[in-house]
């Protein structure tokens, strides 16, 4: 007997994960998600159809905007790693308890 993920297609995020649901419950809605990076990275490689596997080669700051659309159940990304709101953010070097978090977008 086979799982529900291996009849899903190619470019369909597994069934079983909650943000796949979420996305389901708004077909042709945009839906906004705030997430970690890991969440983020996977939802690329499943864009990209890149294994889980293989070892990350893109960069992924903190804090970025990322834009996916899904047209007839294809996903398309179309914004990565995109900063440019932070770029009038306040800095937080010299007030106490701050710390400096590197860029890794690279």
């Amino acid at each position: 007997m086979s799982s529900p993920e291996a009849k899903a297609p190619v470019n369909t995020p597994p069934a079983r994960s909650s943000a796949s649901q979420s996305w389901l419950r708004h077909d042709g809605e945009d839906l906004v998600v705030i997430t970690h990076g890991g969440v983020l990275s996977a939802l690329l490689r499943h864009t990209l159809n890149i294994p889980l596997e293989t070892h990350r080669r893109f960069g992924r700051a903190n804090a970025t905007w990322n834009l996916f659309s899904c047209l007839q159940g294809t996903w398309f990304l179309e914004t990565w790693n995109d900063v440019s709101h932070l770029s009038e953010a306040p800095r937080l070097e010299g007030r106490p308890g701050a710390r400096s978090v590197p860029d890794r977008s690279g």
